[in-house]
């Protein structure tokens, strides 16, 4: 990528050098990172790797009044102690480190994912993972804690210690013990991914016997499995913005402390949705809703998949979840278009199109009246 140059800029140009990994996560944070820089017009901003910039500050150069970057560790983070410049870590290192993080608020997590398994009516709560990291750990502990407040029964399945193998074995057994319906959270999406897919070699069906939720709420992995996976979403975007807001002050020479960024919203999807399993009419209806949403659907289309008199279903279907059919054809669009206003760079006609609306306008409509204010606005926000 591109270092900062010899030449000078402006002097009220602030250089700040953004060094993360390449994920989509990490993506989101760059956003947010850009997004500041556009509110404050006076940062220039250059990507490049860690092993770069460290190359960079030989010889007792200055090329830049700030880093935000990822540091696991002590041993990643002793080449940047002594640099003499302002450095915000976006990564929740096991150790404390010579310089502020900014991330998501691990407990706030926890206890959102297990305050949402318990309202699905599960008889126990289970945080699954490999708990060699401290995030991991920080999120386990307050899903225990809430479950304890809750007055549920909590376990941890932990196969960060077990070979590959013998994670497999252990695992199904673990799953088919539990007391059903459990409820249980991975402590990511790839975590939760693991659950689905034993679930699925256990024979258990989700989520009418296991709810699984994980969190990051990747689309690459939630959306495409089957069924789809509920996550929460750490809002990556406002850990950027923040990031860079901290970085500012702190090249203005406040002292700062760490910051840690409560969750967004929780996204729900078919592998945590157990409101309806009693009534296998509703469970249709949602399950066909959730799959043909993208293809202009109404109501007469849902009553024709169930196969009951419509009268019925609108009654049961209302009954369940409080709200109707075509309520829940339009939430169903509504959210997906949040995802990809925040996701991708799709034009409006494009999201339009892909969440069953018939044209631009009607859904800017729409989703001004759901979500009170307009797609360009969420967009931005």
């Amino acid at each position: 990528m591109s270092h900062p140059p010899r030449d000078p800029l402006p002097s009220a140009q602030r250089r700040v050098v953004v060094s993360l990994r390449p994920s989509l996560f990490y993506a989101f944070i760059n956003r947010g990172i850009h997004r500041y820089q556009q509110l404050r017009q006076d940062w220039h901003l250059f990507d490049d790797p860690l092993p770069n910039v460290l190359r960079s500050l030989k010889g007792g150069r200055r090329p830049f009044d700030g880093l935000i970057c990822f540091v696991q560790n002590a041993e990643e983070a002793k080449p940047l102690s002594g640099i003499g410049l302002p450095v915000v870590n976006c990564c929740l290192p096991d150790q404390p480190l010579p310089f502020p993080v900014v991330g998501p608020d691990d407990a706030a997590v926890g206890d959102l994912a297990a305050r949402h398994l318990a309202d699905k009516g599960v008889r126990c709560l289970v945080v699954a993972g490999g708990f060699t990291m401290e995030f991991a750990r920080r999120r386990r502990d307050a899903f225990h804690a809430a479950a304890h407040r809750l007055g549920l029964p909590v376990r941890t399945i932990d196969h960060g210690a077990r070979s590959h193998s013998d994670i497999e074995h252990h695992l199904v057994e673990q799953l088919v013990a539990l007391p059903k319906p459990a409820g249980i959270f991975g402590v990511n999406d790839w975590e939760a991914r693991f659950i689905l897919q034993h679930c699925r070699s256990a024979g258990l069906a989700v989520p009418d016997e296991i709810a699984v939720l994980g969190a990051e709420n990747d689309p690459s992995l939630c959306e495409e499995l089957v069924p789809a996976l509920s996550s929460i979403d750490l809002a990556a975007d406002r850990i950027g913005y923040e990031a860079a807001k901290l970085l500012d002050r702190m090249i203005d020479g406040e002292r700062v402390n760490d910051v840690f960024v409560s969750p967004g919203e929780l996204v729900l999807r078919q592998s945590s949705n157990r409101r309806a399993i009693e009534d296998p009419v509703v469970t249709h209806a949602l399950r066909f809703i959730h799959e043909r949403y993208g293809n202009r659907i109404q109501s007469a289309q849902v009553v024709a998949a169930v196969g009951v008199a419509p009268r019925t279903l609108f009654r049961r279907f209302s009954a369940v979840m409080g709200w109707g059919v075509a309520e829940e054809i339009r939430r169903v669009r509504i959210d997906k278009a949040k995802h990809l206003l925040r996701q991708t760079h799709l034009s409006l006609a494009e999201i339009a199109e892909a969440c069953g609306f018939p044209n631009a306008a009607y859904f800017a409509k729409t989703f001004l009246r759901e979500a009170g204010v307009s797609p360009a606005h969420f967009r931005r926000s």
